[in-house]
């Protein structure tokens, strides 16, 4: 296999470092981040980096289509728990350039990842989640700079999609994001 190449499960091979424009197929992005947990696996309940982009497009007033894929590029990377890739600058450079090629593939601008309504909803559902589903949510509001996470309300009843309906409801997402152009 050639260096740099990974195996999607289209079966596709994928080159984290060139990638063209056809090679993000939203299927592979859709079942990758419902198979990857968020927190690092320290969820409990299980949940996936896809549901938690399916509630970050719901949780935005604009740009829902790139808050949706904002976490993309883990699908071809990984979910790095955030203490780690901030102190691991070739990772986050490679992340960046591969977001500015996945935005690109999808019709956003390059920098739409960078969009400060996104990065604000993300670190407020991180929190959110945290304090849902992780034994000392402390530490994450910690991470996050944000008090608690009460900054949403959320069902009490509150359950992680399996892998296989978090692809769904991912794919479910994206089309009518799709269709209404949003």
């Amino acid at each position: 296999m050639p260096l740099g190449h990974i195996i999607m499960p289209s079966g596709n091979l994928f080159n984290v470092f060139d990638p063209e424009p056809d090679d993000f197929r939203i299927d592979d992005i859709a079942h990758k981040l419902a198979a990857i947990p968020r927190f690092g696996g320290s969820c409990d309940p299980w949940y996936s980096v896809a549901q938690h982009s399916v509630y970050a497009s719901f949780m935005v007033k604009q740009n829902r289509m790139a808050a949706l894929l904002h976490d993309g590029t883990e699908a071809y990377l990984l979910d790095f728990v955030r203490p780690i890739k901030v102190t691991f600058p070739p990772y986050e450079e490679l992340e960046a350039s591969l977001g500015c090629k996945l935005a690109l593939s999808f019709g956003l601008p390059v920098n739409a990842f960078e969009d400060d309504e996104i990065k604000l909803v993300d670190d407020r559902l991180m929190a959110l989640e945290a304090s849902v589903m992780i034994r000392n949510p402390q530490t994450v509001y910690a991470w996050v700079g944000v008090p608690d996470g009460s900054l949403y309300d959320i069902d009490p009843n509150f359950t992680g999609w399996t892998p296989k309906d978090a692809k769904a409801m991912f794919l479910q997402r994206f089309h009518e994001l799709r269709v209404g152009d949003a």
